[in-house]
């Protein structure tokens, strides 16, 4: 298992072997501001997020049906 951290906030974990994205964690913004970038309440502007959001790819997962799998589609602009 490999590990890329470019910025040390961001972790990206990937197979050695055939290079594939099998998981990664990231600060969680959306736990410190609000959709439109504005700080919530009892933060304000440059807070770092102590929450942090795991990724799983589950495409890597052997014999999981993708079909199975409820999926939200979120544009990253107008619906966070």
């Amino acid at each position: 298992m490999g590990d890329y951290a470019p910025n040390g906030m961001n972790h990206h974990h990937f197979c050695a072997t055939c290079g594939g994205n099998t998981h990664g964690f990231s600060p969680d913004f959306g736990s410190v501001y609000n959709s439109d970038g504005t700080p919530k309440e009892g933060h304000q502007a440059g807070d770092l997020p102590t929450t942090r959001i795991a990724a799983i790819n589950l495409r890597m997962a052997l014999d999981l049906d993708l079909s199975t799998i409820q999926v939200e589609r979120v544009d990253g602009r107008n619906n966070w």
